[in-house]
């Protein structure tokens, strides 16, 4: 975009604390992006092996939760499914809800997306989200480790709980300090049945 690693850092968090990614701040502001483009070249230099390890024992108990679920990333699907493969877990989910997934739903509802990328925390995102898999917001459990994301599935009388080590300020049903932690935390989620 011809400006320089400081000034991009800058305008890379403002638009993220904005719009939910720096993607959709950049589409709000007029550029145009291929989308495609950006993913590839965000997540290409991400050195994924040194942050994620396979993680049997978080598969196992995320299979004693017997009810459908599905990740729901602002990611494209490339990153979502490389992350998920390293940890093990792409069995434990019924599907994706990514950034194609939500961009081309949002488009057969109408959503005007020439100026506008539809992604979390914004409550069209929750609603689109909630509308691909058929659920209702009084039967779905949201887990983010965004307060922003969590705070805003709460508005929505979303079971929501933030995931994150320090307790943070927001608006949510629950807080754990770390997915590992749902069956002492929430151990009526994993006798659900």
């Amino acid at each position: 975009l011809g400006m320089g690693e400081k000034e991009a850092f800058e305008l890379s968090t403002e638009l993220y604390f904005e719009h939910g990614t720096t993607l959709a701040g950049l589409v709000s502001k007029g550029y145009v992006i291929d989308y495609d483009h950006w993913h590839e070249n965000v997540h290409a230099c991400l050195p994924y092996e040194t942050y994620l390890k396979p993680d049997p024992g978080l598969g196992s108990m995320l299979n004693t939760i017997p009810v459908r679920k599905y990740v729901f990333t602002n990611a494209d699907i490339r990153h979502a499914k490389k992350c998920l493969g390293i940890l093990g877990l792409m069995d434990c989910f019924a599907g994706i809800i990514c950034f194609e997934t939500l961009m081309e739903f949002a488009k057969t509802r109408g959503h005007d997306l020439d100026s506008n990328v539809v992604c979390k925390p914004n409550p069209v995102a929750m609603r689109l989200a909630l509308e691909y898999v058929e659920a209702s917001n009084s039967n779905t459990i949201f887990f983010d480790d965004s307060a922003r994301n969590v705070s805003s599935a709460h508005k929505l009388s979303i079971r929501s709980v933030l995931v994150n080590p320090n307790r943070i300020d927001c608006a949510c049903s629950s807080h754990i300090r770390s997915i590992h932690d749902i069956p002492h935390q929430l151990p009526w989620l994993v006798s659900v049945g």
